[in-house]
């Protein structure tokens, strides 16, 4: 009886060993890349498939509108118009290309800053990855951009509430902006 209760403990504490080790090396895995977690990362490869699918596109038209071109009969006036569309193919072509260009060098950029802050969140006062409020700040940058504004709209007088966006910076809806 002695020697099977022996035995127990012996094969219990190599288990308990091989546990703690997994547990001690797994903590300090790093991860290889760190910008796939990214929100903003992930953000700017969508923009970037999106541009290169505009591309794509632009360039079949561009064809398209070449050979129209080349169609045209120049004394008949449609030449203005068929060049008109040719040169505005062509500097969508260009927006594309830069835009293209723009995101991957945006990517690469992110993709440093993002490993950067990876090793920082790992330090004992580092910052928290992904950091919420940087997204939350990239977020308002994003849609601040891209909404369209309108300086010249009237507001609606048959409206009892003004709209959000119709209220001038730094006033309530209900104080007028002369006060």
């Amino acid at each position: 009886m002695f020697y099977v209760e022996h035995m127990k403990n012996n094969i219990l504490t190599p288990i308990f060993l091989i546990f703690c080790l997994f547990t001690l090396f797994s903590c300090t895995k790093r991860d290889l890349n760190p910008e796939f977690s990214d929100v903003i990362y992930q953000d700017l490869r969508n923009e970037l498939d999106i541009a290169q699918k505009n591309l794509a596109t632009e360039e079949s038209q561009n064809a398209r509108v070449k050979l129209d071109l080349e169609k045209v009969v120049p004394q008949t006036g449609q030449i203005k118009y068929a060049k008109k569309r040719y040169f505005e193919s062509v500097n969508n072509l260009d927006l594309y290309k830069q835009q293209i260009k723009y995101f991957e060098i945006s990517l690469e950029l992110r993709k440093n800053e993002a490993k950067g802050r990876y090793l920082e969140s790992l330090t004992k006062n580092g910052r928290p990855w992904p950091d919420l409020k940087e997204i939350d700040d990239y977020r308002i940058r994003l849609k601040l951009q891209k909404e369209k504004l309108l300086w010249n709209k009237k507001p609606d007088p048959d409206a009892k509430t003004p709209n959000k966006k119709d209220v001038p910076r730094g006033t309530s809806e209900n104080k007028s902006p002369v006060e």
